[in-house]
Formats: C-alpha cells, structure tokens, sequence
C-alpha cells in the first residue's frame, strides 16, 4: 500500500505565507487535508496578528476546534499530525487519534518548556504522550532534536523538517532603484552602515541588549544607523533610548513580508538579539533564513533556534554571541563592520548555504515521519 493510499490529516493554527508552500509540497506527495483552528484573524493572539493568512487552497479548512474534532471522528484518518500549539487542542486530538487507531505523529516546534506552573503540569503530560505514545515526532532542526534527546524520547523517531522560507521570494534580484526609494524614505545616508533589527519590539526579542550593543559601538567612534522593521511595547523604549543617547536610529513600523527584500539586500548586518524568559524562548528565527538569501551576516544570541539549530555556522556564515551579553554582540558586529575581507567571506557563505533551506528538504521530513509511523514494531 503506497502513501497515498493513507488518510492523512495536519492539524496546527492557521496558514501563513511560509508555510504555504511546504503544505502545498504536501498536498502533492500525500492524501492530506489540513485543518486550521484559527480561521478569523481578529482572534489571534498578539504575536501572530501581523501575519497573513492564507486560505485559497483546495485541501485547506478553516474550522473552530469542536468541528475539527467531529470530522477527526467522522472521517476516521489513518494518519493525525498535529503540532504542539494549543494543550486543549494538543490533547483532545491525541485522544481521538487512540480512540479512532491512528498513527500520531508530533509536530514539535518547541526547544525550551515555559517555567509556568500549568506549563509544567503539561509538559510532564506532553513528554509522556511523546515518549510513550507517539508514532513519529517532527521539529525545527538539530536543536529541537537535541532537546527531546536529552528528555529521553528514542532518536529513531525524531525527523528533521528544516526551517524554510520562500527563497524564491527572498532571493529574487534588487534593484538599485529599490534600494535608493528606501535611503530616500527614511532619509539614510549610503555612507552609513545600516545594523538592521526585523521583528517585533518586544522583551524577548533582547532589544534592551541590541540598544546597549550599539551604545558601546557609539561610543567607541562606529558610524551606523539602527533601523528598526517592526513594531511593538518597546518603541517607545527605543525611541527614548536612541535619543537620549544621540544613536542615529529609524522605525518604519510593521512591513509586508514581501517588502522586507530589499532592507536585507542595504543592511550590512542583521541582528537578531533574543534572550530566554519564563515564558518563551525564540523557536528559531526566521528573519535568518530571509537575511541570507541576500547575503546578509547576521549576528544571533545562542537563544535563537536559528543559531543552535543547524542554520548559523559561526565565524563562517555569521555569529553567534551569549545570550544577555551587549559587549559581546558588540564586538560581533564590530567585526562585520570593520573588516571588508570578513564581511565578504560570511555574506558569499550566507547566500551559499541558504540553497539547501529549501521546502523540498522540509517536507522530506514529513515524509519521512509519515514512512515511519508506518512501520511494523514490535
């Protein structure tokens, strides 16, 4: 019996533009649907209100949870994925699939459990369900895999489904045109280094390390502007913080991710500073993947999935820093910014190793779940 001769259902939140074509992929290797339980956007939680949401596909349902739960039933599919997003959802379709005799498979996105009380009840649940109850496990990259690893969940069934972004759209060509409507929009200088920040201001985005980084780069005599794409709690912070200590700095609020193309082709570097709190930790960071298809360096705390997951090959194709450490962000992009012959090398490797990133390679990881699932054992 091939694969598609199996009922195969994804469950997870909704569908944004870099996931479209990784379930596209899907859609033509399997006999798939997908459901989504967050179909209004309206509803969604702050840090995803600012993407798009996709639903012009033919095997896309956007569904609330008790509906999904009634065509689980209904429909009774060989195969259930669902991501770890939502414990009630997490758990009520766990359930069905043991009632219905389907394979489960884990779509793990997460690398660190939040130090919460309720997330510590769940998580002791949700290490059992993934050790003792689960056909196959999907996550991010190497770091999610090493994580579950060190939990006790058998390698075996651990698949890599590497984190992609549309490298067509990331990679296309800049033109010069493009470049000069920005400086000229936001009034920058072609002289001036641009250290580039894209992504939500907020805490766990390390911004407060990312401000004292280019605080000491100030002060030691680097020339740079700080340009912000994003929005979030912190502006104001930052505004107040840029201008009290006379650091040249622009906002341009939240972007199309289309049109973020160009600032990563004018940046000389970008920064993606995250730290660890009670609550979050950065999954994996994918304003790195969009950076290096324009062969953009970027500098990552060891915080970020990105940078610990396979992506950030440090001294090679960027840096990777300590976590809450400015001195040591700023001496990495010191690096970058003073050295032509360094910036060069990481920029060419950057562009080199983004090939590979690609949607093939991340739904060869499903397959590769769904092949294993399936496999007799004793």
């Amino acid at each position: 019996m091939s694969l598609k001769d199996k009922k195969i259902v994804l469950i997870t939140t909704f569908c944004s533009p870099y996931r479209y074509k990784l379930f596209d992929n899907l859609s033509h290797k399997l006999n798939i649907v997908f459901y989504f339980f967050i179909h209004c956007k309206n509803k969604t939680k702050e840090d995803i209100k600012h993407l798009e949401i996709i639903s012009d596909h033919s095997s896309f349902n956007y569904l609330p949870l008790i509906k999904i739960f009634e065509k689980l039933f209904k429909n009774r599919y060989d195969i259930i994925i669902k991501c770890t997003n939502n414990k009630w959802s997490f758990l009520g379709t766990f359930i069905i699939a043991k009632l219905i005799n389907a394979k489960f498979i884990i779509w793990h996105t997460m690398w660190y459990y939040p130090k919460t009380l309720q997330y510590r009840l769940f998580s002791w649940l949700l290490l059992k369900i993934l050790k003792d109850y689960s056909d196959a496990i999907v996550v991010y990259g190497e770091h999610g895999k090493k994580f579950l690893i060190d939990k006790g969940i058998n390698s075996e069934k651990i698949f890599i489904a590497w984190q992609t972004v549309d490298n067509e759209v990331f990679g296309r060509d800049v033109s010069e045109q493009e470049v000069q409507e920005i400086f000229e929009k936001y009034n920058l200088k072609k002289d001036t280094p641009i250290i580039l920040y894209v992504g939500r201001i907020i805490e766990l985005k390390g911004i407060e390390y990312l401000l004292e980084a280019s605080k000491i780069l100030k002060d030691s005599g680097k020339r740079f502007t700080l340009l912000f794409v994003g929005d979030g709690k912190m502006r104001t912070f930052v505004e107040n913080f840029c201008e009290q200590n006379s650091i040249d700095y622009r906002i341009t609020g939240i972007l199309n991710y289309k049109n973020l193309v160009p600032f990563y082709k004018m940046a000389k570097v970008l920064i993606l500073p995250s730290i660890t709190t009670n609550t979050s930790k950065e999954l994996w960071g994918l304003v790195v993947n969009e950076a290096f298809n324009q062969g953009c360096p970027v500098v990552v705390t060891d915080a970020v999935g990105a940078g610990v997951g396979g992506l950030v090959n440090h001294g090679v194709n960027g840096f990777i820093v300590p976590e809450r450490n400015a001195q040591a962000l700023a001496n990495a992009i010191e690096k970058i910014l003073s050295d032509n012959i360094i910036y060069s090398k990481i920029s060419q490797n950057a562009q080199e190793e983004i090939k590979q990133w690609n949607y093939e390679r991340q739904t060869q990881g499903f397959l590769d779940a769904v092949k294993y699932s399936l496999k007799e054992r004793h």
